[in-house]
């Protein structure tokens, strides 16, 4: 049997990082236009715990960056420092670069229009690499229309975060 419990906007982003060191699975409302369109501003996104493996490519990962919380797409590892680089989906310029210990989670679902949107697929991933490669044909084409996706770093979708919903089993 499992049960929700729904935390204020001010204890969320303790309680989320908290609750995936213990490896129980969380979700939150999205907040920003960093993800778009794969996460969309005000959509519920399920979050579980980083495992062995989960760091690759493509994934939507949940750490910090610069003490901040931050909801991005992993587009690169460094094979020398092992150091990530994140970008948001909307981003037409710039990234974010974290340590592997940063990472908290890993996006698995996103709840759009009453149905589960898998996120943690291959061809989730796939799609979310092609998206972050055409970025230069991206900013040929919008240019300078979409200033507020311009760096990865200018909003977080955990930050915003209206509130978090935990899955317990009784």
């Amino acid at each position: 049997m499992t049960r929700e419990v729904y935390f204020k906007k001010a204890d969320s982003e303790k309680l989320i990082f908290s609750l995936l060191t213990q490896n129980t699975p969380v979700s939150f409302t999205a907040g920003g236009p960093s993800m778009t369109p794969t996460i969309r501003d005000g959509e519920l996104v399920q979050i579980r715990a980083i495992r062995p493996g989960d760091l690759r490519p493509g994934a939507i990962v949940l750490g910090r960056h610069k003490g901040r919380p931050i909801l991005h797409r992993l587009v690169r590892i460094d094979s020398r420092t092992k150091e990530l680089l994140l970008a948001g989906d909307a981003s037409l310029r710039g990234a974010d670069r974290a340590a592997a210990a940063d990472i908290a989670g890993i996006a698995t679902a996103v709840r759009r229009n009453g149905r589960l949107m898998p996120l943690d697929t291959r061809a989730q991933r796939a799609a979310g690499m092609l998206r972050y490669r055409l970025r230069p044909l991206r900013r040929l084409i919008w240019g300078r229309h979409h200033t507020h996706t311009e760096t990865a770093s200018n909003c977080s979708s955990a930050r915003t975060a209206a509130g978090v919903f935990v899955k317990k089993k009784r």
